[in-house]
C-alpha cells in the first residue's frame, strides 16, 4: 500500500554503487553519476517502483532494496557507498506489511547531503547482529566453537579491507573462504549436538553468514538468521507472534544501522 506524505521535507537513505554510481536509470539516462550538493528531479508523474526518486527511511530497508539486485534488473556487488539524501516535492511513502518488507519512498526531488563509502560499516554490522545473536542464544568465547576467535579474523579482515592492516593472510578473498570452510565442517560435525537447540543452530548460523566476504549474504542473511534466534526462543508463539517478535528485532537492528551511518557521515564530513 501506497500513501502520499504531507511533510515538505524527508530525510531518508539510498545506497549506490562503490564508483558512485545511480542504480536506477535518471530520466532514461544509464550509469548516473553521484555528487554532494546534487538535486535530482523526476519527469513525469510519481509512482512507486516506476517513476521518481527512491529512497528508504533507514538504511537496513535502503540495503534491503539495493542487495534485492537482480530482481530490479542489477548485480549487487560488493562495495557500496551510503547517500543521506533530502527528498521533497511530492513524496509518496510504501508501508509495511511484514516485519521483512523493506519500507521506500518515492519523490520528485531528492538532494544529496553527504556520502560515503559503506563496504566496511556494513561488514562491522554482520558482525554486530552475529555477535547480539550469540549472547541471545547463550554462546560466548569458552563454548563447543571458538566464536571470539573466528569473529577476530573477520574484523581483521575488516581492518585489511579499510587500508589500517597489511596482512597477506588477507589479501583478496582466500582468508575469509577458508575460515568459512572451517566453520561449514565444525558446523556439521556437532550438528548433533545442537540440531535440538534451535536458537545455537541458528546463532551459529549468524556467524557463518556474518564472515561471508560477499556484502549481500553477510548483511541480509545475518539479519535474518539473527531474527530466527528471537523467534527461536519463542518456539511456542502463534504466527502472529512471530511476525510481532521478529519486527521488533528488526527495528532495533534498523536503529543500530542507522546509528554506524551517522557515525560515518560525520567521520566523513570531519575528515574533508
Amino acid at each position: 500500500m501506497t500513501i502520499k506524505i504531507s511533510r515538505r521535507k524527508v530525510r531518508a537513505w539510498q545506497f549506490i554503487t562503490g564508483d558512485g554510481t545511480l542504480l536506477f536509470p535518471y530520466n532514461g539516462e544509464e550509469n548516473v553519476k553521484v555528487s554532494v550538493g546534487q538535486t535530482f528531479t523526476a519527469t513525469g508523474s510519481i509512482k512507486m517502483d516506476h517513476n521518481g526518486l527512491h529512497a528508504s527511511p533507514n538504511a537496513l530497508d535502503a540495503y534491503g532494496i539495493f542487495g534485492r539486485g537482480g530482481s530490479f534488473g542489477w548485480k549487487p556487488t560488493n562495495d557500496v557507498t551510503i547517500c543521506r539524501v533530502e527528498l521533497s516535492g511530492e513524496i509518496l511513502q510504501s508501508e509495511k506489511q511484514w516485519y521483512h518488507d523493506c519500507q521506500k519512498y518515492c519523490a520528485s526531488k531528492c538532494k544529496v547531503l553527504w556520502m560515503a563509502n559503506a563496504t566496511s560499516t556494513l561488514h562491522k554490522f554482520a558482525l554486530y547482529c552475529a555477535k547480539d545473536a550469540c549472547k541471545l542464544a547463550g554462546i560466548d568465547g569458552t563454548s563447543w566453537i571458538d566464536i571470539e576467535t573466528i569473529m577476530r579474523h573477520k574484523e581483521l579482515w575488516i581492518e585489511h579491507l579499510e587500508g589500517k592492516l597489511v596482512d597477506e593472510r588477507f589479501r583478496g578473498n582466500e582468508g575469509l573462504a577458508f575460515l568459512q570452510g572451517v566453520l561449514h565442517a565444525k558446523r556439521f560435525i556437532s550438528r548433533d549436538m545442537y540440531s535440538i537447540n534451535a536458537p545455537v543452530s541458528n546463532a551459529v548460523n549468524t556467524v557463518i553468514d556474518a564472515c561471508s566476504w560477499k556484502l549481500r549474504l553477510a548483511v541480509h542473511d545475518t539479519v535474518e538468521q539473527a531474527l530466527a534466534v528471537v523467534q527461536s526462543l519463542s518456539p511456542k508463539a502463534t504466527t502472529a507472534s512471530w511476525d510481532q517478535i521478529r519486527r521488533e528485532k528488526r527495528e532495533q537492528l534498523e536503529k543500530k544501522l542507522d546509528r554506524m551511518m551517522l557515525a560515518l557521515g560525520k567521520a566523513t564530513k570531519k575528515g574533508k
